[in-house]
């Protein structure tokens, strides 16, 4: 059994064999190094790590949040002032540092969905368009990549599966206008088989 802790996208694992969900809300990757944050998200999941067996597999799933919203409006906000790669690159960097204090369990992380379809339902002052939100989420990823094989995190990565032409995300790898379908996640599970982190019988589609 593998459990999932993420944000919204962690639920698209739900209903399939072989994995337990924890949703911890809308978390972000980058405040998963501040203490007290307005989601409590670094402390629901250090009270979580602390209940589930070191040696079962724990697959993150964060960071689409900070790639749709969070970063474009930091730069934004900032006057365009700090590159948006540094912006990416130093989310990626924090998450990674949060994920590294759980060296003793088997942990592995995603690659987060490529760019979808929905509008700026919230009203942020600043929205991305469809070919910049492409953009930071590729960039992401391939930063993500990096810095998991930097550090000896595995990272499950079905991203140029998923992502089509135009850089936004297939839509038939989609059960609504940003979150994987059961579709994507048997492609995650393939991965996840391959890396040898989940059991050919756990599959079950």
């Amino acid at each position: 059994m593998i459990h999932v802790i993420g944000d919204s996208h962690s639920q698209s694992f739900g209903g399939y064999p072989g994995f337990t969900v924890h949703c911890i809300g809308s978390a972000t990757a980058h405040n998963l190094m501040k203490d007290n944050s307005a989601t409590q998200s670094r402390q629901k999941i250090i009270t979580l790590m602390s209940i589930i067996p070191k040696n079962a597999v724990t697959l993150f799933v964060l960071g689409e949040i900070d790639c749709r919203i969070h970063i474009y409006q930091k730069y934004m906000e900032n006057n365009e002032a700090t590159p948006i790669e540094k912006l990416i690159s130093t989310t990626v960097e924090r998450y990674i540092g949060f994920l590294k204090q759980f060296k003793e369990h088997r942990r592995t992380t995603s690659t987060i969905p490529p760019a979808g379809y929905q509008g700026n339902i919230y009203s942020y002052p600043f929205y991305a368009s469809p070919k910049i939100r492409g953009y930071i989420n590729k960039t992401y990823n391939e930063l993500l990549r990096e810095e998991c094989s930097r550090v000896n995190i595995s990272c499950i990565d079905i991203y140029d599966k998923v992502v089509g032409e135009d850089g936004l995300a297939k839509q038939e790898y989609l059960r609504d206008q940003v979150h994987f379908n059961h579709k994507a996640i048997a492609l995650i599970v393939e991965e996840l088989k391959r890396q040898k982190l989940m059991e050919e019988e756990n599959n079950g589609r």
